[in-house]
């Protein structure tokens, strides 16, 4: 999970470069919206296995 999260981290970074050109912003865009898709699955597989679901929080 911390490696998803350093690569979000990174992507976002990038999206930040006003220097970025538009074909790397799309593609780091994407990516984050994948390592954002996959964060919330892993950290809804969490919560499940400790038995909370989505209304224990």
């Amino acid at each position: 999970m911390d490696t998803l999260l350093d690569r979000l981290e990174a992507a976002l970074q990038r999206l930040n470069d006003p220097r970025a050109p538009v074909q790397q912003i799309v593609a780091d865009y994407e990516l984050a919206e994948r390592l954002l898709r996959e964060a919330e699955v892993r950290l809804e597989q969490a919560r499940t296995s400790l038995g909370h679901g989505r209304s224990g929080a």
